[in-house]
């Protein structure tokens, strides 16, 4: 694991990439990771869904993704 000093310093020194690379590459980790944990879109007429095994993928998703991308 990656110390927060380590994390400082890589902040400071490393390589700047602008706003929109940065949202860009968000946007295709989070499309990655719905689509290895099977996170399809339930669509507009589901607004409520008590599938519990969804809600555990999608928090298995999220919790890969903070330690893929960080905080």
């Amino acid at each position: 694991m990656v110390s927060l000093l380590e994390m400082a310093e890589r902040a400071r020194s490393g390589p700047k990439i602008g706003e929109d690379e940065w949202n860009i590459n968000l946007f295709r980790n989070m499309q990655r990771l719905g689509r290895e944990f099977g996170l399809e879109d339930l669509g507009s007429e589901v607004y409520l869904d008590i599938d519990t095994d969804y809600a555990d993928k999608a928090f298995q998703a999220a919790i890969r993704f903070i330690e893929e991308v960080g905080v």
